[in-house]
């Protein structure tokens, strides 16, 4: 039934319309944001060790964790105090619910976990989930404390933006609560025989209020009770009777009112203002969003007491604005290219109408589709609309022509065939492991749901439009008709050559692809079976590696050798992000927080004076610290930001003592002696006892030691990075001696903590209406070293009594944290070989065969794969290409049905490969994500050509079976070239605009380099090698 153009007018305009309503509803971000779905389980036990930890928690949680269904993985740490459990679930596991049974489990199994542990706590990470930081940041400035500030930034402005729809939560730094330090003469106290308890139990009590009791009078319930004298913490507390003389607070100590001292320092720009920062909830259009806070905070500036400002010192967005606007850019220039081209081409004015009518329509109306598959306006995405925007006009150029030709709609099967194909090849996305595919799923559905809506467009649209908007015919001139007609004619007699010498037009395209001898094993690892001998003894035997194979690899390889050794070797993926600069520091275990700090303020006074900085952001916390520098515009891409690491590096080398890190542009600097030593041989041992394993992975290293090339031989935990070993003190107490002295072990932690310097609050006291920290200090503290504390009596105990005697005092080495994996443990054996990594490898395969046979059932010890963490797979890769030319064999198959037919289709896509390797190679250009897209991409736009030729070379068959096979391929060919080359060159012109900006475009480049290359050789498959594939000899 013929549907009416005014129906057909109207459903696309309502299409359209809701599509540009739903346009303003999606995500906007940078990067794609998408992660795994998994669940945190953390907990903490104060002091405990990680074997202990390990043992008495993270086991008895796994077990119970190992019966959710839908789990993946179970990954654990445990170490000094902490642990957590990550649980991995696949794809399709509501994460609500598995929430729910996590935390059934907890609370069944949280009665068996020891007493002094903390109650395990839930993270969620959902699918889509942003990245764990604020995308804003504003500094609160005012002439108060820094602690009002924070005060009335949490009470008028956090609740306000808090909720804001699409704001997470927000944070608020830079300020510390106040406390009071008593301050004491430890020798004072003991000559008056007075406590730490004594005091803090004064205290305590002055501040007490205590009930007296109740009763009932005249209907009414009255209470009696004694309220503090004071309430204020002051000098004239008393504190114990001594010989009739009472003991004050003034007499024995002083009192001081400060901030809290500080655990950790967030500064930006050197500026320790109160910040407050907001994170963005998930699927946030954080430019919007971005805005709407600006609009409201500068409404509730005004509103604030006299002299506060607020002013913006991070903005994430304006990067994301700047990058969006060049993508923004890039598809207008693509867009306008390719309708030039229409014009420049045919000439017609309606013809550019229609197509800029139906293209426009498609886009609009695919917007709906976004909103509904949730996709994200990201990179990934954005490259994958301006690509199809190409396809999309390819369609309509082939439907348009075929329409104005052929006066009918036969052309759309062919149309459905080439696009299927391309939906096929990028459909294989889906099969990829879920870390690559989080990087392309958006990339491959923008295209198919785009590609999908101009099939309708074209066999609806098109057709409507072309009925309406009459395109008036011209007649071919002489010259041109004459032109075409000696084209012809040559290009058959080429053809007839080729087919005289088929077999070595063949043999030459293979040669020019590379045969992959190059790829085989020098050796194979087992020599047990026939063919394994075989193998080692003939092209695995030395002679044959050393003389001959190099030859074979050079001269057989081709051009898939040359870009699998100089290209994909190299091949690593990236993200998009502003150019910055890192300095990273740590000092030795038991250094202060103000030690780190100090040496970072000196850091940030000399970055202070370069105005190429845009914002540098400082992080310090315990033994460790970072600053984060970013650059303005004009200074990010140039020299200065290179200039400023070296200077940076030249100033952190004076410092003594820290390890230092500075990375970020060009290559990296570290001077961290002894935390990264070097080892080229890793092997991951796994097993089901920490113990045995560990006797197993020692018994390897005594082999190891054996080899005189082999040096600096480590067995480690299951961490990335080797870190410098760090030691602590231990005390082992002799039970029996405190029994007799009659203290206990808490005592002594007590005694230690006030004679040492521990920042730690002993009480707190509710002081006018406000419930402050109390810390006692000794003034003594600040002296007190390991001598002291071994050999000074501890007093304030019912005994006085020497550590010394009670104690053995050790120096030793931290125990290391524990990594389990689906419940077996992980440890790693590292060391160093001097020679080539060949011989190495065999020395270490020959020591491994060894101990695998004495290894018992559940031990395993396998050589580690050196990876980086944005490496390719080549495997996967390669079976991803199998099954890309699997899906695109049966949607042939059927469209010609035929099962010969489409391995000619198939047979192109290689070639076509060919220009995508030289391109890489030939020209050095990187390859990341974008040239992985490029071949999938090419997979389907390639065969695309190949189909129409193929599809009316069948259809002339049929129509005239007796007619000169070659004479109908040429009239096929006639018949759909000229459609073809104007497709292929339209999406060659419509990737232009992706390789201007240069190689510094992650994911841009690469993939218009590769396609465009790509496309270009696959002119030469479809002009020499179609033929060639799809005729018989002639003899």
């Amino acid at each position: 039934m013929r549907i009416s153009n005014f129906k057909i007018f109207s459903i696309f305009t309502v299409l359209s319309l809701v599509g540009v309503f739903f346009f303003f509803k999606l995500s906007v971000k940078l990067n794609p944001s998408s992660s795994l779905p998994s669940i945190t389980v953390s907990y903490n036990w104060s002091n405990a060790s990680p074997y202990s930890l390990e043992r008495s928690i993270t086991s008895k949680l796994e077990a119970s964790f190992s019966t959710l269904k839908g789990v993946k993985a179970i990954k654990s740490k445990s170490s000094k105090g902490n642990g957590y459990i990550l649980l991995e679930f696949d794809t399709y596991k509501d994460l609500d619910i598995a929430r729910f049974e996590v935390a059934m489990l907890i609370r069944q199994v949280y009665k068996k976990l020891p007493e002094q542990s903390s109650y395990p706590t839930i993270n969620i990470n959902r699918p889509n989930d942003e990245e764990d930081s604020a995308f804003l940041s504003y500094s609160i400035k005012a002439n108060t404390s820094a602690l009002s500030i924070k005060e009335q930034v949490t009470s008028s402005i956090e609740p306000i933006i808090g909720a804001i729809k699409d704001v997470d939560h927000t944070e608020v730094s830079g300020a510390n609560a106040k406390e009071y330090v008593i301050t004491t003469d430890n020798l004072l106290l003991k000559t008056l025989k007075i406590s730490k308890n004594d005091i803090a139990q004064a205290l305590q009590k002055a501040f007490a209020k205590e009930g007296l009791g109740s009763f009932i009078r005249n209907e009414r319930f009255l209470t009696f009770s004694i309220v503090p004298h004071s309430q204020l913490l002051d000098k004239n507390i008393p504190i114990k009777k001594i010989q009739n003389r009472i003991i004050y607070l003034r007499d024995i100590a002083t009192i001081m009112k400060q901030e809290q001292e500080a655990q950790s320092f967030f500064r930006i720009n050197g500026d320790n203002a109160v910040t407050l920062h907001i994170f963005p909830r998930k699927r946030a259009n954080v430019i919007s969003l971005a805005d709407e806070i600006e609009n409201i905070l500068r409404i509730e500036s005004e509103n604030l007491p006299k002299g506060y400002t607020i002013t913006k010192t991070y903005d994430s967005t304006e990067y994301l604005k700047q990058e969006l606007a060049k993508i923004y850019k890039r598809s207008f220039y693509t867009v306008g290219i390719l309708l030039l081209f229409i014009l420049c081409i045919y000439g017609s004015l309606k013809y550019l109408l229609i197509a800029v009518i139906s293209l426009g329509a498609n886009i609009c109306i695919a917007f709906l589709f976004y909103f509904l598959f949730q996709i994200e306006i990201q990179l990934y995405s954005l490259a994958g609309i301006t690509i199809s925007l190409g396809l999309i006009i390819d369609n309509s150029i082939v439907m348009i022509d075929h329409i104005k030709h052929q006066h009918n709609k036969s052309v759309f099967i062919s149309i459905l065939a080439a696009t299927l194909t391309t939906i096929g090849a990028l459909s294989v996305i889906y099969f990829l492991d879920d870390q690559h595919k989080m990087n392309l799923i958006d990339f491959a559905l923008v295209i198919m749901i785009n590609l999908s809506i101009s099939l309708g467009v074209a066999f609806y649209l098109i057709p409507a439009l072309m009925e309406k908007i009459q395109i008036p015919f011209k007649a071919e001139k002489n010259w041109s008709s004459a032109l075409k007609k000696r084209f012809y004619n040559i290009y058959r007699h080429i053809i007839s050559f080729q087919l005289r010498f088929k077999k070595l037009a063949i043999l030459i395209i293979i040669l020019i692809f590379g045969i992959p001898f190059f790829m085989l094993p020098d050796k194979l690892e087992k020599n047990e079976t026939w063919y394994e001998k075989t193998y080692n003894n003939t092209l695995g035997s030395d002679w044959y590696v050393e003389n001959v194979k190099p030859h074979i690899d050079t001269y057989l390889g081709g051009t898939f050798r040359l870009f699998n050794v100089y290209v994909f070797e190299n091949v690593y993926y990236s993200r998009n992000a502003e150019n910055k600069l890192y300095v990273i520091a740590t000092l030795e275990k038991g250094a202060t927080v103000h030690q780190v700090n100090e040496v970072f303020l000196t850091i940030e006074n000399y970055l202070k004076q370069y105005e190429a900085i845009k914002k540098f952001t400082t992080i310090v916390y315990n033994d460790y610290g970072r600053i984060e520098i970013t650059f303005k515009n004009q200074y990010s891409n140039s020299v200065f930001p290179d200039e400023l690491k070296s200077r940076i590096i030249e100033k952190v080398i004076n410092f003594g003592g820290m390890d230092w890190s500075v990375y970020g542009v060009g290559r990296g600097f570290n001077n961290q002696s002894g935390s990264n030593e070097y080892t080229n041989f890793s092997v991951t041992a796994k097993g089901y006892n920490y113990d045995e394993l560990n006797s197993w992975a020692d018994s390897l290293k005594v082999s190891l030691k054996e080899h005189p090339r082999i040096q600096k031989i480590y067995v480690r935990e299951n961490s990335p990075f080797m870190k410098k070993p760090t030691y602590e003190y231990r005390f082992l107490l002799d039970r029996e001696k405190l029994a007799l002295a009659n203290i206990t072990t808490m005592e002594i932690i007590e005694e230690l903590q006030y004679n040492t310097l521990s920042k730690n609050q002993d009480f707190s006291l509710n002081v006018q209406g406000e419930n402050i920290p109390i810390r006692l200090e000794s003034k003594q503290s600040k002296e007190f070293d390991i001598w002291h504390i071994k050999n000074i009596p501890l007093d304030s105990l019912k005994v006085p009594i020497l550590l010394k005697n009670i104690a053995e005092v050790s120096k030793e080495r931290q125990d290391e944290s524990i990594y389990r994996e689906n419940q077996e443990y992980i440890r790693l054996v590292q060391f160093e070989y001097t020679g080539t990594e060949k011989y190495g490898s065999d020395v270490l395969d020959a020591k491994l065969e060894k101990l695998k046979e004495k290894l018992p059932i559940g031990y395993t010890f396998e050589k580690s794969k050196r990876s980086n963490l944005f490496t390719i797979d080549e495997n996967n890769y390669t079976a991803l290409l199998i099954l890309v030319l699997g899906i695109i064999y049966l949607i042939c198959a059927i469209l010609f049905e035929s099962l010969k037919q489409p391995f000619i289709i198939l047979s192109l896509v290689p070639i076509t490969f060919i220009g995508v390797f030289l391109t890489f190679y030939v020209f050095n250009f990187s390859f990341d994500q974008g040239g992985l897209a490029c071949f999938i991409l090419l997979s389907g736009i390639t065969v695309n050509s190949s189909i129409f030729i193929i599809n009316g070379f069948n259809n002339l068959k049929k129509e005239f079976p007796n007619t000169d096979k070659l004479q109908l391929y040429i009239e096929a060919f006639k018949q759909k070239i000229v459609p073809i080359l104007l497709t292929i060159l339209s999406t060659i012109l419509g990737f232009i605009p992706f390789v201007i900006e240069g190689q510094n475009e992650v994911f841009w480049f690469a993939l218009g380099a590769g396609t465009i290359g790509g496309l270009l050789f696959s002119l030469i498959a479809i002009f020499f090698y179609l033929p060639i594939f799809t005729l018989k000899k002639i003899v």
